[in-house]
């Protein structure tokens, strides 16, 4: 189910983990085994949930907690598994989103050791286990896109391109006509440089649409 942990918003960029992830830990007899994964959409999570959970079958529980999307867009869901509530899938998130991290499904599987951890000492384990693993993960940071619409006509086409090439704006759609049309994806944080460039690389004969 959703949990509500605050989430921290950055509206230029967000933060993946590049690659999957392993870490272990042990407390009074018990191990704990986290798997962090990228991935890009829910579904993809519950697919990689239900591989992660198959390899560790004879586990006493599977905890997990992920995150897709940034802002107030992003889709997150979290599990105990079985452990007290709050005790297990609430920590891993508050983890995630204490790194800013997003795109990621982190498992943490519990082979129980015999000694009861409590209310605390669970939280305190899930945390412990979470934190060392993401640290050693190699972490990226992806700018956030806006996708625009631009017309132009065909003496003002180098200039722009030289614009687009200079901003990092990805072109994700072209249509050569009587004038050029592109579909172009601009880094939020360069949205307003890039348009004043256009205006002023072609003395205002662009057309600027957000898509």
């Amino acid at each position: 189910m959703n949990s509500p942990v605050m989430r921290t918003r950055r509206p230029e960029i967000y933060k993946i983990i590049q690659s999957p992830v392993t870490g272990e830990i042990k407390v009074k007899g018990s191990r704990f085994v986290e798997n962090a994964v990228p991935v890009k959409s829910t579904e993809e999570a519950d697919t990689e949930l239900a591989r992660i959970s198959r390899k560790y079958h004879d586990a006493t529980h599977n905890c997990f907690a992920y995150q897709i999307g940034v802002g107030d867009a992003a889709i997150y869901r979290t599990s105990d598994a079985g452990e007290p509530a709050g005790t297990a899938g609430k920590p891993i998130l508050q983890v995630i989103q204490g790194m800013e991290l997003t795109n990621i499904l982190v498992v943490v599987t519990r082979y129980f050791g015999g000694t009861k951890l409590g209310i605390g000492g669970l939280i305190k384990a899930y945390t412990e286990v979470t934190q060392k693993t993401l640290q050693k993960a190699k972490i990226v940071e992806v700018p956030i896109l806006q996708r625009y619409y631009l017309k132009i006509d065909y003496t003002h086409l180098n200039q722009v391109m030289r614009d687009i090439s200079a901003f990092g704006v990805r072109i994700s759609d072209s249509d050569y006509g009587e004038y050029v049309q592109l579909q172009v994806d601009v880094p939020v944080g360069k949205i307003i440089d890039f348009q004043s460039a256009l205006v002023n690389g072609t003395g205002g004969q662009v057309k600027f649409k957000r898509a």
